[in-house]
């Protein structure tokens, strides 16, 4: 059962060769059945790794600056939205293959609102999809297909 596998699920799991790369912590949110943060998905993958400190010898002198640098992203728009549901779905199913079916009607749910709405509006669908995916993790009797 994988929500109840904890840290030795997640080591199985990262040593897994078929094993699409995903945020360590929303890997989490999947195995849980919680709401994933696409935000936090769409970042691990347009950000660079910036390292905390930098050295640098320059002569005799050696250069080095602290940093504390948090580099985010937000998902504003359908190109983002896409991008980070697609590493959803494919995360998702990799752990729950069932659910294909259930994640192939909401992403064409979505993409018909998409096609529908004014772009300018488009923050308000992002909100609306956060909605939910809220109000189907904290219920047990719900799914995205039943959108």
């Amino acid at each position: 059962n994988y929500r109840r596998g904890g840290k030795a699920f997640k080591d199985l799991l990262k040593g897994s060769v078929s094993r699409p790369e995903f945020p360590d912590s929303e890997w989490n949110s999947i195995i849980q059945n919680k709401v994933c943060d696409f935000d936090a998905v769409l970042t691990s993958i347009h950000s660079p790794a910036v390292p905390k400190s930098l050295k640098e010898k320059v002569g005799a002198f050696e250069i080095k600056v602290e940093k504390d640098v948090e580099v985010t992203k937000t998902v504003t728009n359908e190109a983002q939205w896409n991008k980070a549901f697609r590493l959803f779905k494919r995360a998702t199913l990799h752990l729950f293959p069932h659910r294909d079916s259930e994640l192939a009607t909401y992403e064409n749910h979505m993409g018909d609102l998409f096609l529908s709405i004014d772009p300018s509006l488009h923050p308000r669908l992002i909100s609306y999809d956060k909605a939910v995916r809220n109000l189907v993790a904290n219920r047990g009797d719900l799914t995205l297909a039943d959108v």
